[in-house]
């Protein structure tokens, strides 16, 4: 398989020996805890004092406040790092830089009417998250449903799959995923725990993208080309 991409080669599949497994098509899902426990502890003391008092409606964007504490500045900075490492692991088209946009918090505690139903983050290249405070008895589950039309998944794929939330855990994945929170009591069913968290967008700046098709133009026009 030829798969070194945006420098002027093409991903072609072929068979090497007498036979060749391909798993295509993945989709990179990153969990990661990248910050210590005084970290943690330290980041709730700052989102309480500095944060959310200015943050508490959708239309504000976190990353645009004046003044972050140094440990917010860490969590944009790590989903941006990771971001960009994964994403462009899969990237056959050229990727320019990319950029954290529309930070913003989502609290949940007992009799929240706030529910997080089945949803997508529209045209993003990927969205970050950030769990700053978690009840650990029984948070409820991030679910991450099957992003491929036309599975079969009465015998053979689950079509979610279960992340055990806590609080440190940050999770990356494409915008394109479909995700929600199971309740935390399925007999009632209610979202009966504390969480703080923050959401991230990640998106790339289109003049940037468009700088980068023009610096691999001959590239870009073999991908659509039957000259391989």
């Amino acid at each position: 398989m030829s798969k070194t991409m945006a420098d002027g080669s093409v991903t072609v599949l072929k068979c090497d020996g007498e036979e060749t497994t391909y798993k295509l098509w993945h989709t990179p899902i990153v969990l990661a805890k990248p910050f210590s426990d005084d970290f943690i502890a330290q980041l709730k003391d700052d989102v309480n004092k500095y944060v959310i008092p200015r943050a508490q409606k959708n239309s504000v964007d976190v990353w645009r406040l004046p003044d972050l504490p140094d440990t917010m500045i860490a969590v944009r900075d790590k989903k941006l790092e990771i971001a960009n490492r994964i994403f462009r692991e899969d990237c056959e088209m050229p990727l320019p830089p990319l950029r954290i946009a529309k930070g913003y918090f989502r609290h949940i505690f007992p009799g929240s009417p706030y529910r997080i139903t089945p949803h997508h983050h529209g045209s993003t290249l990927g969205a970050g998250i950030f769990y700053i405070d978690v009840n650990n008895d029984n948070p409820g589950y991030l679910c991450m449903l099957d992003p491929r039309g036309g599975v079969n998944y009465n015998n053979q794929f689950s079509p979610f799959k279960r992340i055990k939330i806590e609080e440190g855990l940050m999770v990356i994945s494409p915008g394109y995923v479909v995700h929600y929170v199971e309740p935390t009591d399925y007999d009632k069913p209610v979202y009966d725990a504390e969480r703080l968290m923050i959401v991230s967008n990640i998106h790339r700046i289109y003049e940037d993208f468009l700088q980068e098709l023009d610096k691999h133009e001959e590239y870009v026009t073999s991908m659509g080309s039957l000259e391989l």
